[in-house]
């Protein structure tokens, strides 16, 4: 490994009488692992180096190593990167990443199957030259730790160092502030610890862990009774949810980690709130004849004898589906919401929209997936499907993902005759991950809240009734189940 900051070869004289330079104020990280090291050579060491705010995202500097060293009786030796400071009283945050069961590329921190995490957050000493073990050992392979945690010996806990328990200028995990971190030992019970439910260190404080699953409304709440048609998004300033339709004309924005419901502004039209979709920063959802973006107020008034549904973006256009005496999928761009394109549907009733590569896919009730340009021409439909209703694609040219009363099926891009059922049940919400390649599935026929990755399904919640949209960040997935909002850990 190399320095991210060049090494001065001398240094310069604060005064010119002072007999001497002083000591070069630097951190040292020192990466080892007890993994072969021919893992190490194949699949390689990634070392994420930024600010505590920036470490865990794509503006943190990357820098990868491929070389490893055998050591008897200790760790294998990895490499080591020095660290200089480029302002007074800064904090450097190292994450230390090794794929041991595939690419350290593919490696996901949100959900670390068969890679080692390990994070560090610390101050520079002036003048002083501080040396930063970092072991990614294999007791911590697939161990999920949140940002501002590490995994040590299979456990989180506060990947903070406390410079001044430095031995001698190594500051080695027992450094490590024992206070603000989680013990994930486990001895939580994750069924019930709102600070470690499901997994050691899944926090959902705001609001209830019943059964290893994050209830968001605090048990004081009352829970509304939502109808068919709530949906919900989430973004980063919370997670939002329509109510269906009812005489309740609101859209609900809940903490991330839980917490009372709030309703929204800017809806003016009576009736019930229907689909909901967000592009991680804004948030728009349907009610009766508008769409509305969260904050601003109604952007789109649509046809009075139309009924709006679903609702998709990816951030730079919109769709979504009206019924009512319209049956079509429209479409418009956000930046100029007067110009629609109208894709019109003969017969059945809508059921759930999606886009992606500037294409948006609608399902109906009459056995069709709606294939259509965003902005143009060129309507194509994959029909006999059983009832579909949620729909997820992946990414253009590979599959489409359909939810139908059947189960879920997968459907080669472009050959319509090509596709699978490749996860049962009845399934009417589905979102697909395209940086893990994970479908999450809202699985209504066993009451459950699947994923789905390279042919193996999981179950992340059971017994989870009335179901119907799903959405996901890099920490958790949601949804609604008996009216409230739910998470669990990805």
């Amino acid at each position: 490994m190399r320095s991210w900051h060049a090494l001065a070869a001398g240094c310069t004289l604060a005064l010119a009488m002072a007999p001497s330079c002083l000591d070069a104020t630097e951190i040292d990280a020192q990466v080892s692992t007890d993994v072969d090291c021919a893992v190490v050579a194949a699949n390689g060491v990634d070392l994420h180096v930024g600010s505590p705010s920036t470490v865990d995202t794509p503006s943190s500097q990357l820098f990868g190593a491929r070389s490893c060293t055998a050591r008897a009786g200790t760790d294998n030796w990895v490499g080591d990167i020095v660290a200089l400071p480029s302002g007074v009283d800064e904090a450097v945050a190292i994450t230390a990443v090794l794929g041991v069961d595939k690419a350290t590329d593919q490696c996901n921190l949100a959900q670390p199957d068969g890679c080692i995490v390990a994070r560090r957050l610390l101050g520079y000493i002036k003048h002083k030259s501080l040396r930063l073990p970092i072991e990614l050992r294999s007791d911590c392979k697939g161990v999920f730790c949140p940002s501002g945690q590490t995994c040590v010996h299979g456990a989180c806990k506060g990947a903070t160092v406390d410079t001044n328990s430095c031995n001698g200028a190594v500051c080695d995990e027992g450094s490590l502030v024992t206070d603000g971190g989680v013990d994930a030992s486990c001895s939580a019970d994750l069924t019930s610890d709102p600070k470690n439910c499901g997994k050691c260190g899944f926090d959902c404080s705001g609001g209830q862990c019943i059964g290893g699953v994050c209830n968001l409304l605090p048990q004081s709440f009352p829970i509304l009774q939502l109808t068919g048609g709530a949906c919900i998004a989430v973004a980063s300033s919370g997670v939002f949810y329509t109510t269906g339709a009812i005489s309740m004309p609101n859209v609900y924005q809940v903490p991330l980690n839980g917490g009372t419901p709030q309703p929204v502004a800017g809806n003016t039209v009576a009736g019930g709130t229907f689909g909901i979709a967000s592009d991680g920063l804004r948030v728009f959802y349907a009610n009766a004849t508008q769409i509305v973006q969260v904050g601003t107020g109604p952007i789109m008034q649509w046809a009075t004898n139309a009924t709006l549904s679903s609702v998709a973006t990816d951030g730079t256009n919109l769709c979504m589906q009206s019924y009512g005496g319209i049956l079509a999928t429209n479409c418009f761009a956000i930046s100029n919401p007067t110009a629609t394109s109208t894709f019109v549907h003969n017969s059945g009733t809508p059921g759930k929209v999606a886009m992606a590569g500037g294409v948006v896919y609608s399902s109906w009730s009459d056995g069709i997936v709606q294939q259509d340009p965003v902005q143009g021409s060129g309507s194509s439909t994959i029909p006999g499907l059983p009832a579909p209703d949620g729909i997820a694609i992946a990414t253009p040219g590979s599959a489409i993902f359909v939810g139908t009363a059947a189960g879920v099926y997968s459907i080669t891009q472009g050959d319509a005759g090509t596709s699978n059922t490749i996860v049962p049940g009845s399934a009417r919400g589905l979102a697909y991950d395209t940086k893990t390649q994970t479908l999450f599935i809202a699985n209504t026929g066993k009451s459950e809240i699947e994923s789905w990755q390279s042919g193996q399904i999981g179950v992340l919640a059971s017994n989870q009734q009335g179901l119907d949209c799903i959405t996901f960040d890099a920490q958790a997935v949601y949804w609604l189940a008996g009216g409230v909002p739910r998470k669990v850990a990805r």
